[in-house]
C-alpha cells in the first residue's frame, strides 16, 4: 500500500527523500569484523562534520507547501515574510510555480523553497520572534507544511536552476532497492541534475510530519528535469524503486 502524506506521520515511517544518487545503507569494512553497514543519515552527518572542519559552506533550504484559502489576506504575509527572509540571508528559488505530483501524493497548495547560506540562518529565520506575528497571518489565511533541510557538503546552490524534484520515499526492501541506487547516478548526471540537499539534518517546522531525510534535486530548466524523470534510461529503473519502496514525488517550477 502506498504511503500518503499526512500531518500525523510516524517518525521513521516517512522517509523524505528522492534517493537518486545514494544507497540507503553504505557498506564499510572494519579491519577486524569485516563489512559493516552504516545508514546514510550517519554517513551524511559524518561528511557534514568533515565539511565544517574544512570550512566548506553548506547551504540550507526551507520547503513549504501552502494551501491558501484567503488570497487577499495572504498577500500581507507575502510582503512581510519576504523582508524577514532577506534579513536572514535567504532568497526564493521556488515561489508558487507550476507543480506536478508524479508519484503518490503531496500536500495541497503552492510550493515555496527558500535558500539560506546555512542551517543556522534558516533556523534563525524560523525562530525569529519577529516572524511570529507574520506567521500568524499565514495561519489565518492558509494551511501549511514547512520543513528545513541542510544542503550537501560541497556547497551546491540553486543559482541558475529553474526546475526541481522533491520526493518522499519509504524504503520497504533495501536489498531490492540497491540496483536502482547503483544505476541512478549516471542517469542523473547525464541530464545535469544537481543535489541541493542529500540526507542532511532536517527539521519539521510546521505540519506535524517527522522527517528522517530529505533530498532536493535541481535542473537548469523543466526540459532537463523532464528529460531525466520521463527519459528512457530512468524509466527503465523506476520500477525497481517503486517495487522496493513507497514513493511520493513532486516536480515543481522555480523562479
Amino acid at each position: 500500500m502506498r504511503t500518503a502524506f499526512s500531518s500525523t506521520g510516524n517518525s521513521g515511517e516517512i522517509l523524505f527523500i528522492l534517493d537518486l544518487l545514494s544507497m540507503d545503507a553504505i557498506a564499510c569494512r572494519h579491519p577486524i569484523c569485516g563489512p559493516v553497514s552504516i545508514d546514510a543519515g550517519q554517513y551524511h552527518r559524518l561528511t557534514a562534520a568533515r565539511a565544517e572542519q574544512r570550512g566548506q559552506t553548506m547551504t540550507a533550504y526551507l520547503i513549504a507547501t501552502i494551501d491558501v484559502h484567503d488570497t487577499d489576506g495572504y498577500e500581507a504575509y507575502k510582503l512581510a515574510a519576504s523582508a524577514l527572509i532577506k534579513h536572514h540571508g535567504g532568497r526564493y528559488v521556488v515561489r508558487g510555480g507550476s507543480r506536478d505530483t508524479v508519484e503518490g501524493t503531496w500536500p495541497a497548495g503552492r510550493i515555496v523553497v527558500v535558500e539560506f547560506p546555512d542551517l543556522a540562518h534558516a533556523n534563525a529565520f524560523a525562530d525569529d520572534p519577529s516572524y511570529e506575528p507574520v506567521a500568524a497571518i499565514r495561519h489565518a489565511t492558509a494551511q501549511s507544511h514547512i520543513w528545513i533541510v541542510e544542503g550537501p557538503p560541497d556547497g551546491a546552490n540553486a543559482r541558475g536552476q529553474k526546475a526541481f524534484i522533491i520526493g518522499s520515499i519509504r524504503m520497504t526492501d533495501p536489498d531490492g532497492y540497491k540496483p536502482y541506487a547503483d544505476r541512478a547516478p549516471d542517469i542523473l548526471a547525464a541530464t545535469g541534475g544537481t543535489y541541493l540537499a542529500r540526507g542532511g539534518a532536517t527539521r519539521s517546522v510546521e505540519g506535524g510530519m517527522e522527517l528522517d531525510r530529505m533530498v532536493i534535486v535541481a535542473f537548469e530548466d523543466m526540459a532537463a528535469c523532464r528529460a531525466f524523470y520521463d527519459g528512457t534510461d530512468y524509466s527503465d529503473i523506476k520500477p525497481i524503486r517503486i517495487a522496493a519502496s513507497d514513493s511520493n514525488i513532486v516536480i515543481t517550477e522555480g523562479l
